[in-house]
């Protein structure tokens, strides 16, 4: 549905809603380049499908930002992992938008699968801090973490 390319910065969507959709990565959104951020809010992302990684959302960046909040990620499905989300920085520290950080807040993972990977709801793979906060994980898959795999070279937060 939505293919970010290079040098997309501050990319904002408000109360969108993206319901099967397909591709090899990202089911509804894609992006891999040098500069990505990205801010979704309010957003229900159901039933969509990568063959490759991040059911619903797969960013894959040097420099990268993605502040989620308020969205629910239902029935999303990927053939490797993230089921809904996944976030990778490919090398270095990535320039993210809001405070230098990777965050989630008050989201929804329901029924969310990652068939022959990791991270049932979300996959990451990050240099900087992450942090989610007020999110309901429930009913997710994966043949590791069924609700959520994190690799990070700093902090991670929990909450």
């Amino acid at each position: 549905a939505v293919y970010l390319f290079t040098n997309v910065l501050n990319t904002v969507l408000l109360h969108t809603y993206f319901k099967n959709n397909t591709a090899f990565y990202g089911g509804a959104i894609y992006s891999r380049n040098s500069n990505t951020g990205i801010i979704i809010q309010s957003s229900i992302f159901q039933s969509n499908i990568a063959s490759g990684s991040g059911g619903a959302i797969a960013l894959s960046s040097s420099h990268m930002g993605a502040n989620i909040y308020d969205s629910t990620f239902l029935m999303n499905e990927a053939t490797d992992d993230g089921g809904a989300i996944e976030l990778i920085t490919s090398n270095g520290i990535g320039h993210l938008i809001e405070g230098n950080v990777v965050l989630m807040s008050g989201c929804v993972f329901d029924l969310n699968h990652a068939v022959n990977g990791n991270g049932g709801a979300i996959h990451v793979e990050i240099d900087n801090y992450i942090e989610v906060r007020e999110c309901d994980f429930t009913n997710n898959k994966a043949i590791r973490g069924s609700n959520a795999t994190i690799r990070s070279e700093s902090k991670t937060t929990w909450t």
